[in-house]
C-alpha cells in the first residue's frame, strides 16, 4: 500500500491514513491505547485469564496486519509473560518498510529491543519467522476470501479490517463462518467493530457474544466465543 500518510493520534502514537479509502488504520483518539485495550486486554489477556495454558502455545490469527501494531503488542505480551505464541496475519496490501520505520510505537512502548519491530516488517511474506524464542510470525499477503484455514486450529482471532462502510467485502457473513470453523472450541474472536449487522451475523453462525465496553469514548467492541 503506497502513498499512505502518517498521522499522530491523541495519545501521541502514530496511525496511517489510507488515501484511497480515506480511512485511518487506527483510532484518532489513540492508536496504541485502542489496540492495547481491544486486542491485548480484552483479547489475549482475557483469554489467558480464563484458560490454564501452562506451556501450551497460543495460536493467533489476525485479519489486517496493517501497521504491525497488534503484532508488536502481542509480541510484547509474549515477552512480558513468557508466553509462547504463533502469530499468523493476513494482509493483501502491505505498507512499505520505510513507512513502517517512521512509526513511533517502539518509542512509545519503551521496548528494550527496538529492532524487533523492524524484524516484524522486514521478514519475508509467506515464511515462518522466529522473532523470539517464544514468538513465531507468519505474514500472508492474501485476503481472507482466498485463505485456506485449518479447522479447529486457532485460539484467538483479531478481526481488524477497515470499517464495513469503507471495505464492505471484508465483512461478509461467509468470512465469519470461516473464522468460526478455524477457531478451536472455546476460541475467541475480538474486533473494534460493533456494527449491528456484524454482531447479528456472528450470533446467527453460532458465536456467543460478551457485552464489552470500548476504549476512549467508543461505546462498545465485539468479543465473540465459539462455544
Amino acid at each position: 500500500m503506497k502513498d499512505v500518510q502518517l498521522h499522530a493520534t491523541k495519545d501521541g502514537s502514530h496511525t496511517l491514513i489510507n488515501p484511497t479509502l480515506k480511512e485511518s488504520y487506527h483510532a484518532y483518539n489513540g492508536a496504541l491505547t485502542e489496540s492495547q485495550f481491544i486486542y491485548i486486554e480484552c483479547g489475549l489477556r482475557y483469554f489467558l485469564s480464563l484458560n490454564t495454558v501452562n506451556d501450551q502455545t497460543i495460536n493467533i490469527l489476525e485479519f489486517g496486519f496493517g501497521t504491525g501494531l497488534n503484532a508488536l503488542l502481542t509480541l510484547k505480551q509474549s515477552i512480558d509473560a513468557r508466553q509462547a505464541i504463533k502469530y499468523s496475519s493476513l494482509e493483501p496490501y502491505p505498507i512499505p518498510i520505510d513507512t513502517a520505520q517512521k512509526l513511533n510505537y517502539v518509542k512509545k512502548l519503551k521496548m528494550p529491543s527496538p529492532e524487533l519491530f523492524t524484524q516484524i516488517h522486514a521478514c519475508d511474506w509467506g515464511e515462518v519467522e522466529e522473532i523470539t524464542e517464544k514468538f513465531e510470525l507468519l505474514k500472508i499477503q492474501q485476503k481472507l476470501h482466498d485463505a485456506a484455514l485449518t479447522l479447529n486450529s486457532v485460539d484467538i482471532i483479531y478481526y481488524d479490517a477497515f470499517a464495513p462502510s469503507k471495505q464492505p467485502d471484508a465483512w461478509e457473513k461467509h468470512l465469519f463462518e470461516k473464522c468460526f470453523q478455524a477457531l478451536k472450541p472455546n476460541g475467541l474472536l475480538v474486533s473494534y467493530c460493533a456494527n449491528g449487522q456484524f454482531k447479528r451475523d456472528l450470533k446467527a453462525i453460532g458465536f456467543k457474544l460478551d457485552q464489552c465496553e470500548g476504549p476512549m469514548g467508543r461505546r462498545e467492541i465485539t468479543r465473540a466465543w465459539k462455544r
